[in-house]
């Protein structure tokens, strides 16, 4: 009787122990994954913009208050691209050649006018396009690599700590549970 009541006392607590650790670290990474997606936007939208903000006019995102300035590391990873009417690439800035060269650049700048979005993702950059004067294209690429492995690294930082709290707390109940069960197993006996 003690051992049924004892097994079921640590099976509700590690059950609910585990959908509340899910919910935090989903709620955690959700919540990374969306800074991450909002603040490399900010940034291609200031790499887009005829008049980038100056490092006074700093923006913020809502709730965050993540500040996006022209001189911040991740403005600083990317490359832009113009092509005119007919397709030909006529200047590429790239601000990291030894991490993408212009080739790789080229071959992304022509697939990514294939595709006729405005912006998106191809490789580990995200992209925008603006049309510029006469025609011509203006293709800002961020690198995201970065960020994307260190959502990554949440995700499994989170999950090693989820997993580690689940063992622990697996330990104490079960140390807890005998003491704790037998009031109410005693109660039951001597009701019958």
């Amino acid at each position: 009787m003690i051992r049924t009541l004892q097994r079921r006392f640590v099976l509700t607590a590690m059950l609910s122990l585990f959908v509340l650790l899910v919910i935090l670290i989903g709620g955690i990474i959700g919540a990374s994954y969306m800074i991450m997606e909002r603040s490399t936007d900010k940034a291609l939208a200031i790499l887009m913009a005829d008049a980038p903000p100056t490092p006074n006019n700093k923006e913020r995102l809502p709730f965050f208050g993540y500040q996006i300035i022209p001189n911040s590391p991740l403005i600083l990873n990317h490359t832009i691209v113009i092509v005119n009417t007919d397709r030909e690439i006529i200047s590429i800035d790239n601000r990291f050649p030894s991490m993408h060269d212009n080739t790789e650049i080229q071959a992304y700048a022509l697939d990514v006018l294939e595709d006729e979005k405005e912006n998106g993702k191809i490789g580990s950059f995200k992209y925008a396009i603006t049309e510029l004067d006469k025609g011509n294209y203006r293709i800002a690429f961020l690198d995201v690599s970065v960020q994307a492995q260190m959502l990554a690294d949440t995700v499994r930082v989170a999950c090693l700590v989820g997993t580690a709290c689940m063992v622990l707390m697996f330990i104490i109940l079960m140390i807890v549970s005998r003491h704790t069960v037998r009031p109410i197993a005693n109660n039951i006996e001597k009701q019958r």
